[in-house]
């Protein structure tokens, strides 16, 4: 009952006295995340958030009121349990292979192939003495199927405590002994969380500044301020700035644990800063990181904005994967039809949020899984063209619901993608676009030639086809 995409979060209920002989119903507790039953059914063990453990008798059955219901903390103290990791390993690697035999999506194919894999792995699990290689096997294995999805997380691995860097949201670049800031992470300035900490110190941090000491420990070739900044994030410390006129001032920034986001936020503001400058603002840019809630929150984020534009830009690179393209794409397919005209005020399109000329995707090898799915219905719904290099190519689905007996989650490639022009064939190909080469000097130099084109095709579009409807 726990949210798989965040074990932090339960979903809870009630558990329910039904009574057969007046048919009543009684709450027994709420807050419940799972139960279950002694033999002779006079107990029930109930798990609430945290995973805190109660006891209820259940045996008395009251004929009318409330059910009374008593609660204590299951003492757990007394049990002991004896495991042989080398038994239950093997134990494992053979649920493992059940489940995968079992629940492969091709039947035919798991029939074919199953004896053969479990033949060749299960020899290998009394060679190991790790967990560790407990779990490269189990991979190994299910790779023969050669399908896309198939995990295995967690289990009875060691735990490691991270102790993090603090991030300042900048590169930084060594130039003879001292740290030079050579680029501020900018993202959104108006959204806290999503700008460098330098920007929002006491003391603004500027690009060619250099960073002396941070808390008073000198920074050179052999104290990095990485170094310095290990394990402390969220709370603030003190820069001594060296300026480019040479006057050296104080600042304090409190760094962050993970800068990941506001690099991102500066890179998609970055390409809707270029495609609005290079189309003198007729082009709109937004990007989807993934097809689940980030992905989700992103698209909605930006494209009521972009889309009042006359073209689009859907950008679908490096996109993770997830559930929710259908709704994505039901959105860019809306065909504007008319306007909504009022006697005061703006007139605004019918439908909401239609885009009034064309709209091009763009896609790389880094789009998987509902990424892929994305770009073959872009092409094949005719919304526009599909700019890039060919998808990931891994469109059968999941349901990660197993756990084995260690807590291990194992995945199973259940649910297949079958489109009516290529078959089962996005799976271990992808979709291929209009190819356009994204390489390493195009990186380098700061270039990104696949949404150049992606622009220059919008632009070719607009002068060509014009807008779908304008008012007359």
């Amino acid at each position: 009952m726990k949210y798989y995409s965040s074990p932090d979060l339960y979903r809870t209920g009630s558990v329910l006295y039904h009574s057969l002989k007046d048919g009543s119903i009684r709450t027994v507790s709420t807050g419940v995340a799972d139960f279950t039953s002694s033999s002779d059914r006079s107990t029930l063990i109930l798990k609430k958030e945290k995973n805190t453990l109660f006891v209820a008798d259940i045996r008395e059955t009251p004929e009318s009121g409330n059910f009374k219901l008593t609660e204590k903390d299951l003492d757990l103290s007394r049990i002991k349990v004896r495991v042989d990791p080398a038994k239950e390993w093997k134990i494992i690697f053979s649920e493992a292979w059940k489940l995968a035999a079992e629940n492969y999506w091709n039947e035919k194919k798991a029939a074919e192939i199953g004896d053969e894999i479990y033949r060749k792995y299960e020899p290998l699990t009394g060679t190991i003495s790790t967990r560790f290689e407990l779990s490269e096997i189990i991979r190994e294995m299910q790779g023969e199927f050669g399908t896309s999805h198939s995990y295995e997380m967690g289990g009875d691995l060691c735990e490691r405590e991270e102790f993090p860097v603090g991030k300042l949201g900048a590169d930084l670049i060594c130039k003879h002994g001292e740290y030079t800031v050579q680029r501020i992470y900018r993202g959104d300035p108006s959204n806290e969380n999503e700008k460098s900490p330098l920007l929002t110190g006491t003391s603004v941090v500027n690009e060619g500044d250099v960073i002396l000491s941070i808390d008073g420990v000198k920074t050179g070739h052999a104290v990095s301020p990485g170094k310095i900044l290990h394990n402390r994030y969220d709370t603030p410390v003190k820069l001594e700035i060296k300026q480019k006129d040479g006057s050296v001032r104080s600042a304090f920034v409190s760094p962050v644990r993970d800068d990941r986001y506001i690099r991102y936020r500066s890179w998609v503001e970055e390409k809707r800063d270029y495609v609005h400058k290079k189309s003198n603002g007729r082009v709109g840019y937004l990007h989807i990181p993934d097809m689940g809630l980030n992905g989700f929150s992103e698209f909605f984020r930006l494209y009521g904005v972009e889309a009042e534009r006359e073209g689009l830009i859907v950008d679908v690179r490096y996109n993770g994967g997830g559930s929710v393209s259908q709704i994505l794409l039901e959105k860019l397919q809306r065909k504007r039809l008319g306007y909504d005209i009022p006697r005061r005020g703006n007139m605004h399109p019918y439908p909401a949020d239609s885009v009034n000329g064309p709209i091009v995707a763009i896609t790389n090898e880094s789009a998987g899984s509902d990424g892929d799915i994305f770009s073959h219905a872009f092409k094949l719904l005719n919304i526009g063209p599909v700019i890039g290099t060919r998808t990931w190519g891994g469109v059968v689905g999941i349901s990660p619901r197993r756990k084995l007996v260690d807590g291990t989650t194992v995945t199973q490639p259940e649910f297949a993608l079958w489109f009516g022009d290529v078959g089962f064939n996005i799976e271990n190909h992808g979709t291929d676009p209009e190819i356009v080469e994204y390489m390493p000097h195009d990186y380098y130099n700061g270039r990104d030639p696949q949404l150049e084109e992606a622009l220059k095709r919008t632009m070719k579009l607009l002068r060509e086809k014009g807008h779908v409807l304008d008012f007359r």
